[in-house]
């Protein structure tokens, strides 16, 4: 259910979810669905942010991830 969530914000990312998103980031102790939750976390950085540095590190994540989507 948690991976299907951070799915769902990958394809829709809302930036209203950001902090409750890095607050369930921190408390995630499955390494499985943390790297979902992550490219989730990105994809949102991507659509809202104009810091460069979280930019960079967003595009990092969503390319590692070597999901299908990441290539546009």
């Amino acid at each position: 259910m948690r991976i299907a969530a951070a799915e769902a914000l990958f394809a829709r990312p809302d930036p209203v979810a950001l902090e409750p998103l890095q607050e369930a980031i921190a408390a995630e102790e499955n390494d499985t669905v943390r790297p979902y939750m992550e490219r989730a976390r990105a994809a949102i950085i991507l659509e809202n942010s104009d810091d460069q540095a979280q930019l960079l590190e967003a595009i990092d994540t969503v390319s590692l991830s070597g999901h299908r989507d990441a290539l546009g």
